[in-house]
């Protein structure tokens, strides 16, 4: 896999890991994040969330906003994207 691809995948990864150590959000809870050995694919693994509805739009936009407060207040926010820590 292509490393910038690779860097995706893990800020992504590193970024839903954030949010479930904000305890702000529901999102599944990242378990896992690797690189096959063979064929070079990336990979995530998430907990399984039995989704329901909607929701409320302006309520998670409050926690979003704490998320990311959280995250720049702890170093964790560099260049627009969450740093490795």
């Amino acid at each position: 896999m292509a490393r910038n691809k690779l860097d995706m995948l893990m800020a992504e990864y590193l970024g839903v890991q954030e949010m479930a150590d904000s305890n702000t959000i529901m999102v599944p809870t990242p378990i896992a994040f690797g690189e096959h050995a063979q064929t070079g694919q990336a990979f995530c693994i998430f907990e399984y969330l039995e989704l329901c509805g909607g929701g409320n739009q302006f309520e998670l936009g409050v926690k979003l906003a704490k998320v990311r407060r959280s995250s720049v207040l702890n170093g964790y926010w560099q260049d627009g994207g969450k740093s490795a820590h």
